[in-house]
């Protein structure tokens, strides 16, 4: 069982990851320059299938690090020790894309028809 974490408050989007609800917040420069390249190097990513080693890994860093937004004192070991799911992980992107400041084309979702960080998603930064 992981123990309970500080939680700095920040508003953001509910992930599932590991069967645990946690609150994605918008990033930080401290995050987004750890996120950003890994949601860029993730375009290719239209569905769980599309996951290869590489992929999975930048995606749980870019989780990781956008996680200690909201739960700074979360340790990279535990956060790679939960028991987190393909579908989690995949069902993660959206809100990972807008925690970054990336939303999705409309009628899309990331990682869906245009991948989840195609250059038209990229160019939708606010």
């Amino acid at each position: 069982m992981m123990r309970e974490l500080k939680f700095a408050g920040h508003e953001g989007r509910a992930v599932v990851l590991g069967g645990r609800s946690w609150v994605m917040a918008d990033l930080a420069p401290r995050q987004f320059r750890k996120v950003i390249p890994a949601i860029l190097a993730l375009e290719c990513v239209r569905a769980p299938a599309d996951f290869d080693e590489v992929r999975i890994e930048r995606l749980l860093d870019a989780l990781y690090y956008a996680l200690t937004r909201n739960y700074p004192d979360l340790a990279r070991e535990e956060f790679l020790d939960l028991p987190i799911k393909l579908p989690e992980l995949f069902a993660a992107l959206p809100a990972l894309c807008l925690a970054a400041g990336l939303e999705p084309v409309a009628g899309d979702q990331p990682g869906e028809a245009h991948g989840a960080a195609d250059p038209s998603t990229a160019s939708s930064i606010h």
